[in-house]
């Protein structure tokens, strides 16, 4: 994929983020920030990495917000602190 972005951002769930590993793999861009609740981040920067034929720069943002599902309904938690923490770690 020859688009070039400074950065990318991907706010998906993890089971979503797994699924788009190749594409994020594939696209050319060096910085990408995973937003959300990310179970294993060593997996994900590896699995990126490895697949990708440039290199790449991973960070994880974990937001202050949070919820879940009920029947139709979305149940959302907003905490005080409106921030999100990046980190990059190796």
């Amino acid at each position: 994929m020859e688009d070039n972005y400074d950065l990318i951002f991907v706010v998906m769930q993890y089971n979503q983020v797994l699924k788009i590993i190749p594409q994020l793999s594939e696209n050319i861009s060096r910085y990408i920030v995973l937003v959300g609740n990310n179970m294993s981040p060593s997996h994900c920067r590896e699995q990126i990495c490895n697949q990708s034929s440039t290199e790449k720069e991973i960070a994880f943002g974990f937001q202050g917000t949070g919820g879940h599902r009920e029947n139709e309904r979305v149940i959302s938690m907003h905490f005080k602190v409106a921030m999100i923490a990046l980190e990059n770690k190796k």
